[in-house]
């Protein structure tokens, strides 16, 4: 479901560090996850059986009181498995899955 061929594969994810962010699968019920930013261009859609894939999406950090900032010199190749494109400058939620790639998993819509 998440790219992985079984839970043992999920469970054996262990914590990484992605552009100066510590990801803790435990707390992604298995599955590493981002808050990222995208660039004001965006991320297009799927094209057929094709993931859009944007280079410069940026690993955002929060502190304590939920202050979000760019990570300075911190940007991801994320794919987008959908049929719609995300849009430029808005906030999104990464999963790292399929061996080594993040792909898009929410987008503020708001």
């Amino acid at each position: 479901m998440f790219g992985f061929r079984s839970k043992s594969q999920v469970l054996s994810v262990q914590r990484m560090s992605v552009a100066g962010q510590v990801v803790d699968p435990r707390q992604t019920g298995g599955i590493p996850a981002l808050l990222c930013k995208t660039s004001s261009a965006g991320i297009p859609a799927r094209s057929g059986s094709v993931a859009g894939k944007a280079d410069d999406v940026i690993v955002q950090s929060m502190d304590p009181d939920g202050t979000l900032e760019d990570t300075p010199r911190n940007e991801l190749t994320v794919y987008n498995p959908f049929g719609a494109a995300v849009a430029g400058s808005v906030y999104i939620t990464c999963k790292f899955v399929n061996n080594g790639y993040w792909i898009v998993d929410a987008e503020d819509c708001g």
